[in-house]
C-alpha cells in the first residue's frame, strides 16, 4: 500500500526537491506498506512452454511472391502454422484460458511486471481454473501424439501444394522452377515441424513470488550474517591453531601475531562487505513499491464500469436483457472473489442486484420491474465512482480509455 504522509521536518523533501529543480511544495511524501499484501495475497506469474514451435515465419521465396522492392517494407508475409488448425487451436485456447483466468482473479500491480497479486480469497477458483485449463492441454497434447503420423502426411500434402502454388506464379512471371525446388519446400517445412518430444514438452507453468516484509528481510540477514560471523570466527580460531602448531617450529610468537592479524583483517573486510550489502538492500527496498490501494481501486473501478454499462443496456432496450443479467450477475460473483477489504455496504448492494437479475420474470408484465434495479445501479456507481476517477488519474489513458465517468 503507498499512503501520502506529511512530515514536520522538510529536509528530506527540500534535498529531493533540488534534485528535480521544482519546489519542495510539489513533492509529495510516500510511505510503503506490504504487511497488508502479504497477509492477504501472493505474486503469481504463468507461461506457457513450447508452443512457439508449432508455427513458421513464411518467407517471400515460399510463396512464390518478389519481396516488396526498397529497404523500407512494411509488412511481412506472416505466420504458417506447422500442424491443422484444429489440433493447434485447441492448445492455443488451452493457454489463453490460463491467462485469462489469472488476468480475471488478479491485479497488475506497478511494479511488479511480469508477476500479478492474487488475493487469497481468490486462490481455490484461480487454482480451479489454471488446473482445468491445464487438463484442456494435455488433452489437446494427447490428441496430436495420437494422430501424430497422420497429422504429418497431412501435413506434406499441404506443404507441397504451398509449394507447387508458389512455382505457378514464379512461372507466370517467366521464372524457371526447378522439380526438387518444390520437394526441398516440403523437406524443409517437414524438419520444421514438432517432434512427438516437442508436443510431450509443451506445458502451462505458474510461479508464486512470496511478498515479505522489509523487516523480515533484515531479521533473516542479520540472523545469517551472526550465523556467518560465529562460523568465520570457529575457522579462524582453527586457523590460528594450525598456525601455532607449525610456527612452533620457527618463530612462535610471530607467527602467532601475523596470524591474529590476518584474521582480523579478514573478518573486518567480510563485515564491511555485509554492512555494504545490507545497505544496498535498504536502498532497493525504499524504491520496492506495492500499492494495495491501487488494487483495491482497480476492483472498484472495475465494478463501475459495470455498473454504468448495465444501466446504460436498460437505458437503451427498455429491460434487463439476458447478457445484461448475466454479467449484474458474473459482477458480483467476481467480487464477493477479490473482496480483500470486506466492503459490506458495496458487497450487499451487488448481492442485491444479483438477486434482482436472477429473479423469475413476472408472467403477467414478461419484463422485470426497472426502478428497483436503477437505484441499486445508482448506489453502486456512487460508492465506486472515486475510486474510478482515482484510476484515470492513476493510469496512462490507453490503459483505462474504456472507462467513462
Amino acid at each position: 500500500m503507498i499512503q501520502a504522509v506529511s512530515m514536520g521536518s522538510k529536509d528530506v523533501r527540500v534535498r529531493h526537491a533540488e534534485k528535480l529543480g521544482v519546489e519542495p511544495e510539489r513533492v509529495e511524501l510516500v510511505r510503503l506498506q506490504l504487511a497488508k499484501l502479504a497477509e492477504d495475497g501472493t505474486l503469481v506469474d504463468i507461461d506457457a512452454i513450447g508452443l512457439s514451435r508449432f508455427t513458421r515465419r513464411l518467407s517471400w521465396e515460399d510463396l512464390g511472391v518478389k519481396p516488396p522492392a526498397g529497404k523500407a517494407i512494411k509488412f511481412t508475409p506472416g505466420q504458417n502454422g506447422l500442424i491443422p488448425n484444429r489440433y493447434l487451436a485447441p492448445m492455443e485456447s488451452a493457454a489463453h484460458a490460463a491467462r485469462q483466468a489469472l488476468e480475471d482473479l488478479s491485479f497488475d500491480i506497478t511494479g511488479f511486471q511480469p508477476y500479478r497479486w492474487v488475493p487469497f480469497l481468490a486462490w481455490k477458483e484461480w487454482r480451479r481454473r489454471f488446473t482445468a485449463a491445464d487438463a484442456e492441454l494435455q488433452k489437446a497434447k494427447d490428441a496430436i501424439l495420437a494422430d501424430y503420423d497422420a497429422i504429418r502426411d497431412e501435413m506434406a500434402q499441404a506443404f507441397e501444394r504451398m509449394a507447387r502454388d508458389a512455382a505457378l506464379r514464379y512461372r507466370a512471371v517467366g521464372q524457371e522452377v526447378p522439380d526438387e525446388w518444390i520437394e526441398s519446400v516440403v523437406k524443409r517445412y517437414l524438419g520444421a515441424m514438432p517432434s512427438r518430444e516437442d508436443v510431450e514438452a509443451v506445458r502451462l507453468i505458474w510461479r508464486p513470488g512470496m511478498l515479505v516484509r522489509d523487516s523480515q528481510i533484515q531479521e533473516e540477514m542479520l540472523e545469517v550474517s551472526r550465523i556467518e560471523a560465529k562460523r568465520e570466527a570457529i575457522q579462524a580460531r582453527k586457523r590460528l591453531e594450525l598456525e601455532e602448531i607449525d610456527s612452533r617450529q620457527r618463530q612462535l610468537t610471530l607467527a602467532e601475531e601475523m596470524v591474529r592479524r590476518n584474521a582480523s583483517e579478514e573478518l573486518e573486510a567480510k563485515r564491511r562487505m555485509r554492512d555494504e550489502a545490507m545497505r544496498r538492500y535498504r536502498e532497493q527496498l525504499k524504491e520496492m513499491a506495492f500499492p494495495f490501494q491501487e488494487a483495491w481501486d482497480q476492483l472498484r473501478a472495475r465494478v463501475y464500469e459495470d455498473a454504468i454499462a448495465i444501466a446504460e443496456s436498460i437505458k437503451k432496450n427498455g429491460y434487463l436483457r439476458g447478457k445484461t443479467a448475466q454479467r449484474a450477475v458474473r459482477v458480483a460473483r467476481t467480487f464477493r472473489l477479490l473482496d480483500s477489504q470486506d466492503d459490506a455496504e458495496l458487497a450487499g448492494l451487488l448481492g442485491q442486484l444479483e438477486k434482482m437479475a436472477t429473479a423469475p420474470i413476472p408472467k403477467r408484465s414478461r419484463k422485470r420491474e426497472l426502478a428497483p434495479i436503477n437505484s441499486i445501479l445508482d448506489e453502486i456507481s456512487r460508492l465506486t465512482h472515486a475510486s474510478a476517477l482515482e484510476m484515470r488519474r492513476r493510469l496512462e489513458p490507453s490503459r483505462f480509455k474504456a472507462l467513462e465517468l
